[in-house]
């Protein structure tokens, strides 16, 4: 049941890399985003879904908070927590899931995507510089064909992730702030009560 949850909220906010050609705009969002600790807003929308949530990211580290799931993730582990029911669920990464985790997407973009091109787009509504990414290398299960990031004002707005059969999934960025603050991705399951249920799921 988490899993499957986790899969759906994970629909979010995408991998971004070093350009293999010049883009200011990118170039600066790349410089600014290596060296900070970005948190924001995001919607994500694709043909089955719409759901929002936030994200903090720094690194290769992460924790978003969406449909009532933490998901924290140092870069070695993923804890899926849901404080309701008193679960969580520790797994390494893994592939499945990225094209709908915009802070899956942002912590590894310096090596996952390259510049294909850029251009001038609309973004619900607001004139904005688009830059096409392309994948370096296609992970297992990502189904990623095509990044599109959208920026205003040197602001990221927002992305569309296409995908291998077709469809895509737009996710809309909100509120997105820089900070120096460091980030506490792993989650420590041994200061939780006996109440809790930990399933570890490493090695599966």
């Amino acid at each position: 049941m988490m899993k499957s949850r986790f899969l759906l909220a994970a629909a979010l906010f995408l991998a971004l890399c070093l350009p293999a050609r010049a883009d200011r705009v990118l170039d600066a969002f790349v410089a600014k985003a290596s060296s900070s600790t970005m948190e924001f807003g995001f919607t994500l929308r694709s043909p089955d879904v719409e759901l929002s949530g936030s994200a903090k990211v720094r690194g290769s580290s992460y924790i978003i908070d969406v449909l009532d799931i933490e998901i924290w993730s140092d870069g070695n582990l993923r804890w899926s927590v849901d404080r309701q029911a008193r679960e969580v669920v520790v797994e390494e990464p893994d592939a499945a899931g990225t094209a709908a985790d915009p802070a899956r997407i942002l912590s590894d973009f310096e090596s996952s995507f390259s510049l294909k091109s850029s251009d001038s787009a609309v973004f619900r509504g607001v004139e904005c510089h688009a830059v096409n990414l392309l994948p370096k290398t296609v992970p297992d299960g990502s189904g990623i064909s095509s990044v599109t990031l959208y920026f205003s004002n040197g602001q990221l707005r927002g992305m569309t992730v296409c995908l291998d059969d077709g469809s895509s999934n737009e996710i809309e960025i909100s509120g997105l702030r820089f900070s120096d603050r460091s980030l506490d991705a792993h989650f420590d399951t041994s200061s939780l009560d006996q109440d809790w249920l930990v399933t570890d799921l490493r090695g599966f």
